[in-house]
């Protein structure tokens, strides 16, 4: 039996403040050197102040039932919006299981923006100012193997006023629970992800970023993922990856961490451009390492397309794949708003 639709979760709140919007961006990496066109995300008096275009990303993992300062407190893991709709819907569930107990594995992860994110006043007379997002998700297929069971999630981003921000999609690998377990469900929601081949020519650009010892310790603060597997020393036997010789067993840094990086890493890219985000896309295949060094290698693939890559110089394997950012030139945008 193939179940056909899962419905969405009520909304949760998530709320942020400017202090959160330059948090995460530090914690990706952003002015972590000396250039001072950072400082349009890490410094609240830049009259250009903005929020990275990603932190989008984390507002799922800190969202609550109930509308609050969520950047305040330490979230569980799971968090409470992903236990609400479940790490597999119950209904789905043919045998008892405790998928909390279970290795999960992110592999892709996209956004789609339909409008830029609110940025909280900068005024000293509001110093405290909040905005507040709306969040729902539902599970749009959950497709067993014999490594384990894939599950794909939907995530809609809302203004307080119901005005769409941004649509995620990710999915997660739950080891060590297959079809014995679980019914699959498929929608006409699921996206197939496509494979995305890297050009074999010379990159585009390339630029190198020797991740910090306390880079997960950071981002685990900024983004509300507390996963203990971001704190303590990771075993390769953990996540069935092969030992790398003389170096010893380091947390996993989070994949949208990684992924948040590569995207600091397109920003130096087109950062003498005036464009907007339109979406992006990457799949995670291998794991990286709190202290690895990030190789993000990229290629125009059109005027409004960069396809990219990210490696672990340290481990010499791909950690992201199939990456694919598209822009829009921001004087073009305004344009056809007109129209």
């Amino acid at each position: 039996m193939v179940v056909q639709s899962c419905s969405w979760s009520a909304p949760f709140h998530a709320s942020y403040t400017r202090k959160d919007l330059m948090n995460y961006a530090l914690a990706i990496g952003f002015s972590s050197d000396e250039n001072i066109n950072d400082h349009c995300f890490t410094f609240e008096k830049d009259p250009r102040f903005e929020s990275v275009p990603t932190f989008c990303l984390v507002l799922p993992s800190w969202a609550t039932q109930k509308p609050g300062k969520n950047f305040s407190y330490i979230q569980p893991f799971p968090t409470p919006l992903m236990s609400s709709i479940g790490l597999i819907p119950e209904h789905l569930i043919k045998r008892p299981i405790d998928a909390k107990r279970c290795p999960i594995l992110h592999m892709d992860q996209s956004v789609i923006w339909h409008n830029k994110l609110p940025v909280p006043s900068t005024s000293a007379e509001d110093s405290m100012s909040t905005i507040d997002t709306l969040i729902s998700s539902r599970t749009v297929g959950v497709i067993p193997k014999s490594i384990g069971t894939f599950v794909e999630s939907e995530t809609r981003v809302c203004s307080v006023d119901g005005e769409l921000i941004c649509t995620l999609a990710s999915t997660i690998l739950i080891l060590g629970i297959g079809s014995q377990n679980v019914q699959p469900l498929i929608s006409n929601n699921l996206s197939v992800r496509k494979r995305r081949e890297v050009p074999r020519t010379p990159a585009d650009f390339e630029w190198t970023y020797t991740t910090l010892p306390n880079q997960a310790l950071l981002y685990r603060l900024a983004s509300g993922d507390f996963n203990k597997i971001h704190v303590y020393q990771t075993t390769a036997a953990m996540i069935n990856e092969r030992p790398i010789q003389n170096v010893p067993g380091r947390p996993l840094l989070h994949g949208l961490c990684t992924l948040g990086i590569a995207f600091r890493g397109l920003c130096r890219m087109l950062e003498t451009e005036k464009i907007e985000f339109i979406s992006l896309k990457a799949h995670f295949t291998k794991p990286f390492f709190v202290g690895d060094v990030l190789v993000m290698r990229a290629w125009y693939a059109s005027d409004t397309k960069i396809i990219f890559q990210v490696k672990s110089e340290t481990s010499d394997v791909i950690a992201i794949d199939q990456g694919e950012v598209v822009f829009q030139q921001a004087h073009k945008l305004a344009m056809m708003s007109r129209i």
